[in-house]
């Protein structure tokens, strides 16, 4: 079963099951609201019946007079009882049916039926009348001069049985039926419109998963609804450009690792060839420059070693305790001296000036530094300047490497630490090595539960700052 069959089902039941109790209890309280009246009416026709009693016993002074049967009918019934009365029937209104021969008369002089009461005296004996049975009766006491003789009891209708009153809840229970018929099939035109209109961004989302997984990631669901199944189509819709994203990312992997491995290899084939055929002379010269492309092949076969682990989890730091503000100076000292070959200005500005402690691995950490500082190095103009900054920031270290130009574009700031990307498009290895630095810089710094960003700087070129806690173990 669909799940718009079952959510049109759910809110069709529910509204049988609701409407069903309306109906139930409104018949029920208009039963007892009719029953009521009914009853309240009987009580007030008792009323001259009451009269008639009392001012009998005012003139005998006793009940001997309508102890029997006959005359307590005549007293309480009228004359005309017995003759064409219907037991508990009034006469109808104006168009009715003619009543039978002596309704009306009993009824306008506030007569009832004797058969449902009997006559009590003060002491509560039975003076005449029907010895009434039922629990649910009524006394009405009978006065004379502000003192009770006697006492009227009448049985209580606990059930409509004739009478326009019967007509009235007859016609009414057809009315409610009707109303429910409609309220029903206005439920189940309303419950199946919901269930459609529910369902129908699930049913975009089922086709749009269909496309997902054969491949075609560019999907764009429907996003006209602003409730819950809105958002799932806008999370799906991230969803599916994510992974567009991320093919776009692979396949561009494959294509610059495919380009990486085949440059070193393509110069190393054909150096090779020209020594087999004698174009070039086997010498220590031509050798060494085999061994450099084959160290520029390794380097970029380790590099990716590095960042598959990384990936996976399986990078592995062995931290300890260590002096940050040693390791950094070691690496400013060693540095130093290849930037001023190169003819740039190196200063470092430690502002921490004392020792410090912090919780990682040294040997990645000046991975990190080296990387960070040959970057430099290798991509300042000569006549340049490298800044290094070294702070504390409450319980965090702070490492800001400045260099002058030239700079990066600032649309390509935030790319440069995706694998294999240089800031330079002609991908010369000689000046931009592998594109990997950045990317195994970033992997080392958030193994070290710290953060590492890449600006504009003032200088010209290009600030990468690195925040390292102090206490990360």
């Amino acid at each position: 079963m669909r799940i718009q069959t079952k959510l049109f089902l759910t809110l069709l039941l529910t509204s049988v099951a609701l409407v069903g109790t309306m109906v139930i209890l409104t018949q029920w309280s208009v039963d007892r609201g009719m029953l009521a009246y009914v009853n309240q009416r009987d009580a007030e026709q008792l009323q001259p019946v009451l009269l008639r009693l009392a001012e009998h016993y005012a003139e005998r002074k006793n009940w001997q007079a309508i102890e029997n049967r006959r005359a307590f009918d005549l007293l309480v019934g009228g004359k005309n009882f017995g003759r064409g009365t219907p037991r508990g029937r009034p006469p109808g209104p104006p168009g009715a049916h003619p009543p039978r021969r002596g309704t009306a008369a009993v009824v306008a002089r506030g007569y009832v039926d004797p058969r449902d009461t009997t006559l009590l005296d003060a002491n509560g004996d039975v003076v005449s009348g029907r010895s009434v049975t039922d629990i649910d009766t009524e006394r009405h006491a009978i006065t004379v001069d502000n003192q009770i003789v006697g006492w009227l009891v009448r049985n209580r209708q606990k059930k409509i049985t004739d009478g326009f009153e019967l007509q009235f809840l007859e016609q009414q229970q057809l009315t409610l039926l009707a109303i429910s018929a409609l309220v029903l099939l206005l439920s189940g035109i309303i419950s199946f419109i919901l269930a459609r209109h529910l369902l129908r961004p699930i049913g975009h989302l089922t086709a749009a998963a269909a496309r997902l997984t054969s491949g075609n990631y560019r999907i764009e669901p429907p996003l006209e609804r602003k409730d819950e199944l809105g958002q799932l189509a806008r999370d799906f819709n991230e969803l599916a450009h994510t992974l567009d994203a991320n093919e776009t990312s692979r396949q561009r992997w494959f294509a610059d690792i495919s380009h990486e491995l085949r440059t070193p290899l393509s110069i190393l084939q054909g150096e090779i060839e020209a020594m087999l055929d004698g174009v070039r002379p086997i010498t220590a010269k031509q050798i060494q420059s085999l061994a450099d492309e084959v160290g520029q092949l390794s380097r970029l076969i380790e590099d990716l070693y590095e960042l598959s682990n990384s990936d996976v989890g399986a990078l592995k730091y062995r931290k300890a305790e260590l002096d940050i503000v040693e390791l950094v100076g070691n690496a400013v000292e060693h540095h130093r001296s290849r930037s001023h070959e190169q003819g740039l200005s190196f200063d470092y500005d430690n502002k921490i000036n004392q020792s410090l402690e912090l919780y990682g691995d040294e040997t990645r950490l000046r991975q990190l530094l080296d990387n960070l500082l040959d970057n430099s190095c290798k991509y300042t103009n000569p006549g340049g300047r490298i800044q290094l900054v070294l702070a504390q920031d409450v319980d965090r270290v702070v490492i800001e490497i400045q260099d002058s130009a030239p700079g990066v574009n600032q649309n390509q700031l935030h790319r440069l630490f995706e694998y294999l990307y240089r800031g330079e498009q002609s991908r010369n290895r000689k000046t931009g090595g592998s594109g990997l630095g950045l990317a195994i810089c970033q992997r080392i710094v958030e193994g070290h539960q710290g953060r590492i960003s890449a600006e504009q700087s003032t200088l010209g070129g290009l600030t990468v700052t690195i925040t390292l806690p102090i206490d990360n173990g």
